[in-house]
């Protein structure tokens, strides 16, 4: 089995050289210890003293001197983030108008704050 044990910073090797490839999404490049497979089916053990975020770009260093390159994997839908969270806004928005005694409490208990910080007492 093979074993990656070293990491060379991107920009600090050859990518020339890399003899395979492995894409990792934001999740997967912050790890210490794991099996991985390259895209041209390099099966090696990631094996590093502590836990490291991996950049893309970077390179594991098997311990015949091979380099694998690791590249960035974008998650799907990251670029409907911006829809989901307007969507989350409409959606606390919905929630407040079908329960308005809940949002009424928030907003008294909102300006009862601002009065005691104010000097005054709230009624």
């Amino acid at each position: 089995m093979k074993r990656a044990h070293d990491i060379k910073a991107a920009g600090h090797w050859d990518e020339a050289k890399a003899v395979d490839a492995v894409a990792l999404d934001a999740h997967d490049r912050h790890r210490r210890r794991v099996m991985l497979s390259g895209e041209r089916g390099t099966k090696f053990l990631l094996d590093l003293p502590q836990a490291t975020a991996l950049r893309d770009g970077d390179g594991l260093v098997l311990e015949d001197g091979a380099i694998i390159r690791v590249s960035e994997r974008s998650r799907p839908g990251a670029a409907g983030l911006a829809y989901r969270q307007s969507s989350l806004r409409r959606a606390n928005r919905r929630r407040a108008a079908a329960h308005p005694a809940r949002s009424r409490h928030r907003r008294y208990a909102a300006r009862a704050r601002r009065e005691a910080d104010a000097g005054r007492s709230a009624v």
